[in-house]
């Protein structure tokens, strides 16, 4: 058959039927693997929350036009229920770092008022401290504070300067020390307890640049309250994997995936014929099933885009402070050249188990991302928790002998075991 009269033949109906299925399918396929703005464009409306003062809404409005999409957070009758004992009941330090964050800005203008709405704005103090940012970010966090004034939340918006937090290689947990350290000044040296009832604070509040919804920082709350936890911690998600692989241990000190398992992640950006990954906490049944049902459990360390910490350990003059692994401090107490061993994050975990307050845990249900995609995909808020006692937490006292380090971030090596208590 000449090509001519191949191109002006009609199609016939299985063959496009069959063809459109499959790629349908694969569209499908890559936005559920692949989530992107374009798959999250519904995002992009109003969360159903009671009506705010007109001036934050023409904040918020603004803020929105600025980029960034914004996930749905209704709140349901049984949150407002369950998160009840939250409001007004205790005082909280909120502080988040920002640096170049004009995309995730608009979901805090949404959520941060949801939050201290519930919680009492009043018994909130927010620090920020933003790392000297090159695009819209320090425009925005103005606005921010302005919002923060209006609810009457006490605040401090400290601005860096641009090139403030570059670092030679080798430094980044240097450098992420101090300007967690910068953020909790109004904490260590007492002047925001000044500003709020009580003049102490009871929990410490971290968040990084996530998406999330209001729920998930209320669930954090009321975990950490319900379960006498010492640290709490949600769960941050890229792609199909649970991100925050150089910090979170379970309580057998190994890592939530085995370094097979994922170390291709790690090398390379997966596509969606790779995409699969082994279910995490494989050599822990039980830690396993809880996280899959999304129960809270214990683990050695984590962070994971969002935690929870008693306020008291941090706020006391000796107390713990964000910094480098003792092992990349050298003889002359000054940094090594290359002092990455270990992230801050996880340290600050090892030093509340110095400090006896081992009871930290992992809560699935506040799952968050830094995705607005990923985040739509694996979003716990919506979930009803069960009622039956199952989430309770049976703590354990004593931390693992040993821990699996993964030295320097070093992804493409399996990890070293060590001590828990320091790196060496």
């Amino acid at each position: 058959m000449r090509l001519s009269r191949l191109l002006r033949a009609p199609a016939r109906p299985q063959f496009v039927l069959g063809f459109t299925f499959t790629a349908l399918l694969l569209v499908a396929y890559f936005l559920y693997t692949f989530p992107t703005s374009f798959g999250a464009s519904a995002s992009r409306y109003f969360s159903q929350t009671e009506p705010l003062d007109p001036a934050i809404a023409r904040l918020q409005q603004r803020a929105f036009t600025m980029g960034g999409i914004r996930p749905v957070c209704p709140l349901r009758d049984w949150h407002a229920e369950r998160y009840a004992g939250l409001s007004n009941s205790s005082n909280i330090f909120l502080a988040i770092n920002f640096y170049n964050n004009e995309d995730v800005l608009p979901n805090f203008f949404q959520e941060l008022p949801v939050m201290l709405k519930h919680l009492g704005p009043e018994r909130v103090y927010v620090s920020i401290f933003e790392n000297g940012s090159t695009d819209q970010t320090q425009e925005m966090l103005g606005m921010l504070q302005r919002v923060l004034n209006i609810i009457g939340s006490p605040n401090t918006v400290v601005f860096g300067e641009p090139g403030e937090t570059s670092r030679l290689p080798g430094h980044r947990i240097e450098i992420l020390s101090r300007v967690r350290n910068k953020v909790l000044e109004p904490l260590y040296d007492g002047s925001a307890a000044e500003h709020v009832p009580r003049k102490r604070f009871d929990e410490l509040l971290f968040m990084n640049d996530i998406s999330f919804c209001a729920a998930d920082m209320l669930e954090l709350l009321y975990e950490k309250r319900t379960q006498h936890a010492n640290q709490v911690c949600s769960v941050d998600w890229m792609q199909s994997v649970v991100y925050d692989r150089w910090v979170l241990r379970d309580m057998r000190g190994k890592p939530f995936y085995r370094w097979e398992d994922v170390t291709f992640y790690y090398k390379w950006l997966p596509n969606p014929w790779t995409a699969g990954f082994s279910p995490p906490l494989r050599d822990s049944p039980k830690d396993r099933a809880r996280f899959e049902n999304h129960l809270p459990l214990q683990v050695f360390s984590c962070w994971n885009g969002a935690t929870v910490f008693d306020a008291d350990v941090f706020a006391a003059p000796d107390g713990i402070r964000f910094r480098m692994s003792h092992a990349d401090i050298g003889e002359d107490g000054r940094p090594a050249a290359f002092s990455d061993k270990a992230s801050e994050c996880f340290l600050s975990s090892v030093d509340m188990w110095k400090a006896g307050r081992g009871k930290i845990m992992v809560v699935p249900k506040a799952s968050v991302s830094y995705d607005a995609g990923h985040y739509r995909v694996h979003r716990k808020d919506y979930l009803m928790p069960p009622t039956d006692g199952r989430d309770k937490v049976i703590w354990e006292d004593k931390p693992p002998a040993q821990v699996a380090m993964q030295d320097y971030g070093f992804w493409w090596g399996p990890e070293r075991w060590a001590p828990w208590d320091e790196q060496r």
